[in-house]
């Protein structure tokens, strides 16, 4: 019988072949917080880790990553390969009734996490009018993590104003795509802010 990891492999073979990037995403989005926390140890002045407190915190609300150090920055991290959605899937409860979940999925409320931390497999496609350069990707190139792409964009910026106390369940291009090619600075601004807080 082959390996879980052969079969793996298989499976996102098919899905690259199949043209499928929701699903890709899915299968990768725990491992993108392995490559988001390389990523932060080789472009920025801090490390972050997963975070592992799942026995007190069985929905893993808020924040994957954060920082092993005083300062605590909490680092929410997805992998997107086209728009940038925010929604979870988390259960609908109490807490989570009227415009947390008004969309049928459940929305981060501020003060969730510092940052926002985006894993891009195919680059960023970009028209005439965007600020920063094409560099769109074939999705054969999707398993190739070296040329993923980060967009980091702090957490005051995804406030959603026509629903106070919430984040955007999908983020503006006209918010993200400012913050294309500077997740490395954005990080490091983040972090300072935090730790001059503290």
């Amino acid at each position: 019988m082959k390996t879980l990891v052969e079969h793996q492999e298989e499976a996102m073979n098919r899905l690259i072949k199949e043209g499928n990037l929701r699903d890709l995403g899915k299968m990768f989005g725990d491992a993108n917080e392995d490559v988001q926390c390389e990523w932060i140890e080789n472009h920025c002045s801090f490390s972050s880790v997963p975070r592992t407190d799942f026995d007190d915190d069985p929905d893993a609300s808020g924040f994957d990553l954060i920082t092993p150090d005083e300062v605590k920055m909490k680092t929410q991290s997805k992998i997107r390969a086209t728009g940038i959605h925010l929604s979870t899937t988390r259960r609908k409860s109490q807490k989570n009734l009227g415009d947390a979940s008004s969309s049928g999925h459940v929305s981060y409320s501020s003060g969730e996490f510092d940052v926002l931390l985006i894993s891009r497999p195919l680059g960023n496609k970009a028209t005439k009018r965007d600020s920063y350069p094409c560099t769109d990707r074939p999705i054969e190139e999707y398993p190739n993590v070296e040329n993923w792409e980060m967009i980091a964009i702090p957490e005051v910026e995804l406030h959603d104003h026509d629903r106070p106390g919430y984040l955007y369940n999908a983020v503006p291009k006209a918010i993200w795509g400012q913050y294309v090619g500077r997740a490395s600075e954005v990080l490091e601004e983040v972090y300072e802010s935090i730790s001059n807080r503290r």
